[in-house]
C-alpha cells in the first residue's frame, strides 16, 4: 500500500511517536484521544494483516473503490489478527496505553 499521496493532518500538538517513546504516546492518548506509534509492526505482519482484512471481509472483491465493509467477528476469522496477539512489542503498547496515569 503506497501512503505516498495522504497527507497528514498538521495538528497543533504532536501525535507521532515511535516504539520508546510510549509515556509521550500515553501523555497524548490521554490529552488526545489518539497516538500513532510508528513502525511499530514488521512489513509482513501490515502485508498479512491487509491481505486478511481482504480474504475476511471482501473474499469476492465485491466492492466498489471508496465502498467498506465490516466483519463484527473479524477476530475470530483471522489468523494474522490472532498473530498478532502473539507480537510482543504489540501487546506491551496495548497494556501501556491501559495502565493508569499518576
Amino acid at each position: 500500500m503506497n501512503n505516498e499521496g495522504i497527507q497528514k493532518p498538521q495538528l497543533g500538538y504532536r501525535y507521532e511517536f515511535t516504539v520508546d517513546e510510549l509515556d509521550a504516546a500515553q501523555r497524548c492518548v490521554v490529552a488526545h484521544g489518539f497516538a500513532v506509534i510508528q513502525k511499530m509492526l514488521p512489513d509482513e505482519t501490515v502485508e498479512a494483516l491487509q491481505a486478511s482484512v481482504l480474504q475476511v471481509v471482501d473474499p469476492q472483491r465485491e466492492l466498489a473503490p471508496g465502498k467498506s465493509r465490516t466483519h463484527t467477528s473479524f477476530m475470530e476469522f483471522s489468523p494474522a489478527m490472532q498473530k498478532l496477539l502473539d507480537y510482543e512489542p504489540f501487546m506491551q503498547s496495548q497494556r501501556f496505553s491501559r495502565r493508569p496515569m499518576n
